[in-house]
């Protein structure tokens, strides 16, 4: 079969400097929908490489984090 010249779109992201050690630091978030509080006075610190799971009623929703190839 010949080569395609088909082109996937993709995005990449060059940083100028590699990422220090905390790569995101929340304190006191607080956040309220319709009356009813669904965050109150979160804090937390994302170090690099730590792995991120956002968990749902019922099923794991989103995993942020190094992608593991």
């Amino acid at each position: 079969m010949p080569v395609s010249s088909r082109n996937y779109p993709f995005l990449r992201f060059a940083p100028e400097r590699p990422c220090g050690n905390i790569i995101l630091e929340v304190e006191g978030l607080s956040k309220t929908i319709d009356g009813e509080t669904i965050l109150d006075n979160v804090s937390f610190t994302v170090n690099n490489k730590d792995k991120i799971a956002f968990m749902g009623n019922n099923s794991l929703t989103s995993v942020l984090g190094q992608a593991q190839r």
